[in-house]
């Protein structure tokens, strides 16, 4: 969730930039279709996450059945919202047939398994993901180059506001600091070994 949450904003935010430079100007009216989706993907992570419960307790058929629950929710959502709103419903359908599956899967694996969701970490997640996707949109970038810079000022601007309002505890990014650090030694001596 961590970056997830975050990633969605930040392609909801940079998502007319990006059409702009890399479709035609006819997709560019297709970005008010990205947050849905976006956020849509981030209850989907949901599902992909904790469906892993049902193999360690042996009842995989769960995962069918929540899919074909969304996947029926998702077509019948479809046929209401196209007629009336088109590309607009069927993003609108997604986000709601994936929330609805991310939902379900929380509720249903919290039979088999009790986890800490951790909300506290969700919220400041989300705090610092605002804030961040403001500042993209305050950038606005035209070019390319600006759409890089942008991305590096969002994630600079994300993980400083959550260090700010204490998301991360100091176990975790030192866990991060050496995660880093660990693979840039191992990246390192797969280019020697190249050499």
């Amino acid at each position: 969730m961590m970056i997830t949450i975050p990633s969605a904003f930040g392609l909801s935010a940079l998502a007319k930039p990006l059409l702009r430079i890399l479709t035609t100007p006819d997709f560019v009216s297709g970005s008010t279709t990205v947050p849905f989706v976006a956020f849509g993907v981030v209850f989907y992570c949901f599902f992909r996450t904790f469906s892993y419960i049902f193999q360690i307790v042996n009842k995989t058929y769960i995962n069918i059945r929540l899919l074909s629950t969304a996947a029926v929710i998702n077509i019948v959502l479809n046929l209401l919202l196209i007629p009336l709103m088109g590309l607009v419903g069927a993003a609108i359908a997604t986000f709601i047939a994936y929330g609805i599956l991310g939902m379900l899967t929380l509720i249903v694996t919290r039979r088999y398994l009790k986890f800490d969701l951790s909300l506290p970490f969700i919220v400041k997640s989300i705090i610092a993901s605002a804030i961040m996707a403001l500042c993209i949109w305050l950038i606005n970038p035209f070019e390319i180059y600006m759409i890089l810079v942008t991305i590096v000022v969002g994630v600079i601007v994300y993980f400083g506001i959550l260090i700010l309002v204490k998301g991360l505890s100091r176990e975790e990014i030192t866990f991060f600091k050496n995660f880093l650090r660990e693979n840039l030694e191992r990246t390192r001596l797969i280019k020697r070994s190249e050499k």
